[in-house]
């Protein structure tokens, strides 16, 4: 079982870096998440 806090704040990470660098790194971040 995954742990919901553990999904925000991989989510907010996530938006974090995209507001500074924009989609192109956060699409980055999930590719990575995914493989």
């Amino acid at each position: 079982m995954v742990d919901p806090w553990f999904i925000f704040s991989t989510f907010s990470l996530l938006k974090s870096i995209d507001m500074l660098y924009g989609s192109d790194a956060n699409s980055s971040c999930l590719l990575l998440m995914e493989s």
